[in-house]
């Protein structure tokens, strides 16, 4: 990954990281019962926005060391981005959506934070494969 992409990538794990602290104000007020929200949805965004922004930085930190074409390694930056930012975002909808998202079941809400937290399982599986293939890879 040249370099572009890793300064990138660590401005976009500041963002992440970043909807992952903003949460933490409505987790606070819900748990102070000033919110009428479940404390556990504002838990899962707090947790999901730091470790999720955790991951991408963990990446661009490692990244000079993979063995990737220019291709590849443009598929991991886009993947992990739209992972970390799809994560982030879904504990936020479910915090002001008050739906779980576990299922496809209407109301279209529920359908909404269901795709914003199931289309991210492809793209995380994706970038990791390519940080376990780039890592194992001789280098040319």
């Amino acid at each position: 990954m040249n370099d572009h992409l890793r300064k990138r990538l660590i401005l976009h794990s500041g963002m992440v990281i970043m909807l992952g602290m903003l949460s933490g104000i409505p987790l606070a007020m819900s748990l102070l019962g000033s919110m009428a929200t479940q404390v556990s949805d504002w838990k899962i965004s707090h947790m999901e926005g730091l470790t999720n922004g955790l991951l991408m930085l963990a990446i661009a930190s490692c990244a000079s060391l993979l063995s990737l074409s220019s291709r590849q390694a443009s598929l991991l930056f886009y993947s992990i981005v739209f992972t970390g930012y799809s994560n982030a975002l879904y504990g936020w909808a479910r915090g002001l959506s008050g739906n779980a998202g576990m299922d496809l079941a209407p109301p279209f809400s529920n359908q909404l934070v269901a795709l914003l937290g199931g289309l991210p399982i492809f793209t995380a599986f994706l970038a990791i494969g390519l940080l376990m293939y780039g890592a194992a890879k001789k280098s040319a």
